[in-house]
């Protein structure tokens, strides 16, 4: 293994964890995208705004 400073490797571990932990997140995002789509194709536009604005509270998380 290479000799790097025990902080750093911390540190590297700190943020591999913390894009982890945003997964579920993005999965929820996408999906909610996908049922934004799928509302605009059908004619539902108000439906399609309610999710679009349901994805910027998401993604403000």
């Amino acid at each position: 293994m290479m000799d790097t400073p025990r902080e750093w490797n911390t540190q590297v571990l700190d943020d591999c964890i913390k894009e982890v932990q945003k997964v579920p997140l993005k999965l929820q995002i996408d999906q909610k995208k996908e049922e934004m789509i799928s509302a605009e194709r059908s004619g539902d536009f108000l439906r399609a705004a309610q999710i679009a604005s349901e994805i910027i509270a998401l993604e403000r998380q």
